[in-house]
């Protein structure tokens, strides 16, 4: 969260954060406490604690809170970029949420984290279909695997979806390498929740976390021996955009509009009977 954003924003993103808290207070219970400050529960790194635009929006909106049709907690979740749209929750994670649908965003996309950049060798990428993608029969023990091994499992498998058989025979290992390599390129101008690769769908949030990437919302294209990543966004995906929000605030949306730009369906409630101790 910035240091010199709008007083709307900061409206908006203290009754998120005091959403999210009463719906997962108990995230914690069996340690002794409710939540902790890392990007299990909501990361806090003790800045902005002068910040007198914050300090007055907490304090004046301390009791304010988002609620669904049937009056409970939204799950607040939020994230720094959505790049231009935001995520399914089931397309993220295994729920779907009624509230938390895709949403254009134009807001963010000029903002600093909107886009990114990242190079990854074939070989690297190979590694991952290995170890992720293929099943491998537990009787096999893949650390005593040598690399021409694995490039044996990997065309077994995958070349024979998309290619006859007694043509992929005929091939040399270059060139059924490089028919996994023009394979990989893969394009995406909306959302998508799949990379569909020799018609195996692969989930793009196991590409992110295997490379580390900042988004699920990239486009992938084959350059020589490296697959050159083009992403939009940092985070997620799902929920409300940070920066998005950030730049509603600054055209003249106010709290409520800029909630429920991000929240499909959902109320504001102030809760008299809730109190957050210092």
């Amino acid at each position: 969260m910035g240091s010199k954003c709008e007083f709307e924003y900061y409206k908006a993103q203290v009754i998120l954060c005091q959403t999210y808290l009463m719906r997962n207070k108990n995230k914690h219970k069996k340690d002794g406490f409710n939540m902790c400050d890392g990007v299990h529960c909501q990361s806090y790194k003790g800045k902005n604690l002068n910040n007198k635009k914050i300090y007055k929006a907490s304090r004046k909106f301390k009791k304010y809170f988002v609620i669904d049709k049937k009056n409970k907690f939204i799950d607040a979740v939020f994230y720094a970029n959505c790049g231009g749209e935001t995520c399914r929750a089931e397309d993220v994670w295994s729920n779907k949420i009624s509230y938390l649908k895709p949403v254009k965003d134009t807001f963010c996309i000029h903002t600093k984290q909107a886009k990114w950049n990242k190079i990854i060798s074939f070989k690297d990428w190979k590694n991952f279909l290995f170890e992720k993608v293929i099943p491998i029969n537990d009787s096999i023990d893949k650390e005593k695997l040598n690399f021409k091994q694995k490039d044996s499992l990997l065309f077994s498998y995958f070349l024979p979806k998309k290619y006859p058989a007694n043509s992929i025979e005929l091939l040399n290992e270059k060139q059924k390498d490089s028919l996994l390599f023009e394979n990989s390129f893969f394009e995406q101008k909306n959302r998508k929740k799949d990379f569909e690769f020799f018609e195996e769908k692969i989930k793009l949030t196991k590409i992110r976390y295997f490379f580390k990437l900042r988004s699920t919302f990239f486009e992938i294209k084959n350059i020589e021996n490296y697959l050159y990543f083009q992403g939009r966004g940092y985070g997620h995906g799902v929920g409300f955009c940070q920066e998005g929000a950030m730049e509603m605030a600054k055209k003249g949306f106010n709290y409520k509009e800029i909630i429920k730009f991000y929240y499909k369906d959902v109320n504001l409630k102030k809760n008299r009977n809730i109190e957050f101790k210092n």
